[in-house]
């Protein structure tokens, strides 16, 4: 056999990398030769299906072998995971193609694109946020190997947030807009106040991302502006921003008061003040506060108003107090009438305005004139300090007794003589003579001299002499016998001693007459009191004139007065003295009884006190005066003042008024027993009565009172014994042991509500609206007797009142919860919402909001109103005519039919000049009225 070439061996190859070969090998050599074999594309390093041809030679050229022998091998591919690494496993969103760079390996051989592999992108675009898969495909060398890679591209952060600025703001501006701008991508933007009670949001329709805000307090609010994130962009970062809303300055022409002139009153004068911004009537206590200064005296008063809350500032109003006329004053303690007393006399009165006692020297001075001489004196009352005008009052100054001595003096007493008539002590301004014979008037004879005629031959001669002015009166002398011898002329009477009480006098007679010739007489005031040559002066002779008179006896006739220098004695006048008071007691008064000596000077005004109370002034000729009304078993202290115009005395007493003394039973009886009875008085009053009527009753014994309001009154209160027991209608006085009183006030009733809001006038439209709410509690106040009346409602303020009306089980709708993100879970609101959602009430403000904060508007209160009556089967009367309102162009297509359908029914009406003003907010009253007419037709 010849020799051949064969492949040595076939195996079964798979691509590494690296060239690999195929052996041949001589089969059947021949002999010995030396046979090279050569192999043609046996060596290869892809992956592939190759043909190598073996080729056998010997070295011997004895020999040729077969020219070469054929073998198909197959390098298959390699066949493994391939590792794919990605310049970037994660992009931010930047709105282009992001992707990585890919690098395929074999282990830590990298591959070729193209070559090796191909690389496939799970989205070509890879643009927006999401993860993205990187496929690797092996081919050629590698046809079979996969592998896999994925990357991100994140959501980008947004770009801040900007609010528009909105500082500079005062409460009282108008609404305004806010826009938020800045940020990236499609989510929604809200902007929330944190206290839609200061400002208030309302989104701008057709206009995104702004909002119209009302300013409704002054006060700080944050507003919060978030953004949602979308496909591509995160939540933007909130942005916050402080509002501060300043309080509206108050100014002077905002604050008027009730008057600019008021007249004294004793009392603070506090007129109205009334505050307004515009047609707004500011509330006291909410929006300022009022302090009065210098406000009762007469002159200029101040009222100072400073703002609260919303307002800010001090406005200084000024009011005059003008002095009170005097020229209804009563004036009491003035006497009717005193006497003469040669000096100048100022009783003290007391000047009364109804129940206000005024103070001398400080309301009033005094001033006295023509008040020393007999005639009308006049006290002039001239005000001062709050007080105007004067007044006047009279009294009488009474001519003192003309009480001289007269006496008759002549040389002889003989027919032709002359009589002379002397008049020792005090006298008036003009005297007047009339001499008398046996008594009677001698005509023609009165001047102060009288001849004797033969006429008067035994008789008797007396002058009498009458004195006018300051001293009145007539005074006759002693009588001088005609014929008889008179006194000598050489014949004086003289007075010495001192002039106080207790001193004595003594008369002492000079000149030609024997003591038994005569007698001494001592007269005080002109009138005889004793006889004897001394005589001691006692109280009795205080403010008198005392002297003495010589009294001719025997053989003579005539007196001779004690003139000249010292002759009479004046005795001073004292103070009252010897003020003795009494004091009787009985039910509920004291009556007090006095006597005192007025020691020379008539005593002209008592002054009485109560417990050191303002005194009652009384005429120096009251003896008692009565108090009455007074507590039994109480001790009072009472003084009593005696006036004269030398000084005055006082005495205290004191005085328990005492219960009735026991009242024996009618009728007879040997038994000696008594029944001790009360009185209980019943005072009646107009508006009601009290049964029985006034009744004594038992001692020990019960009583029960009744007390009955007529028709259109009240029981006010029920005084016992002056003290309240309430307005009770029936009082029983228990084991009674002393005299009661019981008195009922009525008050007529007036048509109020039982609460009345500070800031809700029981006049206005809308209270009849609000109070119907307050008193089925659908509606509250803001805190403080206040209702805000006028305040911009929420929308989730009139989805509450609204599911009030509705009398709506709202822990139903507790915790359930709603889709709206801005509805915050667990909020007062929260159930509110919920229902109304679910009651097909409202749909909110987009899919994702409600704006439970942004105020209400007319159209929507109206929408919502319609919707609530038609899924509640509620059937909304027509039973106004239609209104074809000016602006109805402006309603939202959303609201027509609504805005008709509550007009019709009477529940919202138009705002005036045929308008309906639909994007007007609704106010709290406007929402109370609107609820209440729902209410209603509900109702019936």
């Amino acid at each position: 056999m010849l020799p051949r070439a064969v492949p040595g061996s076939i195996p079964n190859l798979t691509y590494n990398g690296q060239p690999q070969n195929v052996t041949a090998s001589v089969d059947n050599p021949v002999g010995s030769d030396t046979v090279t074999v050569t192999v043609t594309n046996g060596e290869q390093t892809n992956a592939g299906t190759y043909d190598a041809t073996a080729t056998a030679l010997s070295d011997e050229e004895n020999y040729q072998l077969p020219a070469n022998a054929t073998c198909t091998y197959i390098i298959q591919p390699k066949v493994t995971p391939l590792k794919v690494e990605l310049s970037d496993n994660s992009f931010e969103y930047n709105g282009s193609v992001q992707k990585p760079t890919v690098t395929v390996k074999d282990g830590t051989a990298t591959l070729a694109e193209s070559t090796d592999y191909t690389v496939t992108f799970s989205d070509a675009k890879s643009t927006d946020y999401g993860t993205y898969t990187v496929t690797v495909n092996g081919i050629n060398n590698y046809a079979g190997s996969t592998g896999s890679a994925t990357y991100q591209i994140t959501k980008k952060q947004q770009n801040a947030l900007i609010i528009s600025d909105a500082s500079g703001k005062t409460y009282g501006d108008a609404s305004f807009k806010i826009t938020v701008t800045g940020g990236n991508g499609d989510g929604a933007v809200t902007l929330v106040s944190s206290d839609p009670q200061v400002l208030s949001l309302t989104p701008v329709e057709g206009e995104p991302n702004a909002w119209t805000a009302a300013i409704l307090k002054a006060g700080t609010v944050t507003l919060t502006a978030n953004k949602a994130g979308d496909t591509n962009y995160e939540a933007a970062e909130k942005k916050q921003v402080e509002v501060t809303i300043a309080a509206k300055a108050l100014t002077d022409t905002m604050v008027t008061l009730s008057g600019s002139s008021f007249e004294y009153t004793g009392s603070p004068i506090t007129p109205t003040v009334t505050v307004k911004d515009g047609e707004t009537t500011l509330v006291e206590g909410g929006d300022y506060t009022v302090a009065y200064a210098n406000h009762t005296n007469a002159g200029t008063a101040t009222v100072t108003v400073t703002g609260k809350g919303n307002y800010q500032g001090k406005i200084e109003k000024t009011f005059t107090i003008t002095p009170k006329s005097l020229a209804d004053a009563t004036v009491t303690g003035v006497p009717a009438s005193v006497t003469y007393t040669g000096r100048a006399i100022e009783p003290k009165v007391m000047v009364q305005l109804g129940e206000t006692v005024l103070v001398e020297n400080t309301d009033y001075t005094l001033n006295y004139t023509n008040n020393t001489n007999a005639g009308t004196a006049t006290i002039t009352i001239t005000s001062q300090g709050n007080y105007s005008n004067s007044k006047t009052v009279n009294f009488t100054i009474a001519p003192a007794a003309f009480a001289a001595a007269v006496t008759i003096t002549g040389e002889e007493y003989e027919a032709g003589q002359t009589l002379t008539a002397n008049v020792t002590g005090a006298q008036g301004s003009d005297l007047t003579y009339q001499w008398c014979r046996n008594g009677q008037a001698i005509s023609g004879a009165t001047g102060s001299t009288y001849v004797l005629t033969p006429e008067d031959a035994a008789a008797k001669i007396t002058v009498k002499v009458t004195s006018t002015g300051n001293y009145a009166g007539t005074v006759e002398s002693a009588a001088i016998e005609v014929g008889k011898t008179p006194i000598p002329s050489g014949v004086t009477l003289s007075i010495s001693g001192g002039n106080t009480v207790g001193a004595t006098l003594t008369a002492t007679v000079d000149g030609g007459i024997a003591e038994a010739d005569y007698s001494i007489a001592w007269l005080r005031d002109g009138k005889e009191i004793a006889t004897g040559s001394t005589y001691t002066l006692t109280a009795a002779d205080q403010g008198h004139a005392i002297t003495a008179k010589l009294v001719a006896k025997g053989n003579y006739t005539g007196e001779v007065a004690a003139s000249g220098e010292g002759n009479v004695v004046n005795v001073p006048a004292a103070k009252p003295s010897d003020l003795k008071v009494t004091a009787s007691v009985d039910d509920g008064k004291v009556t007090l009884t006095w006597t005192a000596a007025d020691n020379g000077s008539a005593i002209y005004q008592y002054q009485v006190r109560i417990d050191g109370k303002t005194p009652v002034l009384l005429p120096g000729t009251t003896t008692s005066y009565t108090f009455d009304g007074l507590d039994n078993g109480k001790e009072y202290t009472f003084t009593v003042s005696a006036i004269n115009d030398k000084g005055t005395v006082i005495t205290t007493v004191k005085a328990t008024p005492e219960e009735p003394a026991p009242e024996r039973p009618d009728g007879g009886g040997s038994s000696g027993s008594s029944v001790t009875r009360y009185t209980i008085t019943v005072k009646q009053n107009k508006g009601g009565e009290i049964t029985p009527d006034t009744v004594r009753v038992k001692r020990g014994d019960d009583q029960t009172f009744r007390i009955f309001a007529d028709e259109g009154y009240e029981i006010e209160d029920v005084l016992v014994d002056g003290k309240s027991v309430g307005a009770v209608s029936k009082y029983i006085f228990e084991d009674v042991r002393k005299a009661h009183t019981i008195e009922a006030e009525f008050s007529p009733v007036e048509e109020v509500p039982e609460f009345q809001f500070a800031d809700v006038d029981s006049d206005s439209w809308s209270a009849p609206y609000i109070y119907e709410l307050y008193d089925r509690g659908i509606v509250n106040g803001v805190g403080g007797d206040y209702f805000a009346p006028t305040r911009a409602l929420t929308r989730a303020e009139f989805v509450k009142m609204l599911a009030g009306v509705a009398g709506v089980d709202i822990s139903r709708y507790a915790g359930v919860g709603t889709d709206f993100y801005d509805v915050e879970p667990g909020s007062w609101y929260e159930a509110y919402v919920t229902w109304a959602v679910a009651n097909g009430v409202t749909t909110g403000t987009s899919s994702t909001t409600f704006s439970p904060s942004a105020t209400i508007n007319r159209e929507q209160m109206a929408v919502m109103i319609y919707r609530y009556a038609e899924s509640n089967g509620i059937d909304l009367p027509r039973t106004q005519p239609a209104m074809n309102f000016s602006d109805a162009s402006t309603f939202s297509g959303w609201a027509v039919e609504a805005i008709e359908a509550t007009q019709r029914a009477g529940i919202i009406n138009g705002v005036g000049n045929n308008m309906f003003a639909p994007t007007v907010v609704a106010t709290r009253e406007q929402a109370c009225k609107v609820l209440a007419v729902l209410l209603e037709i509900i109702e019936n």
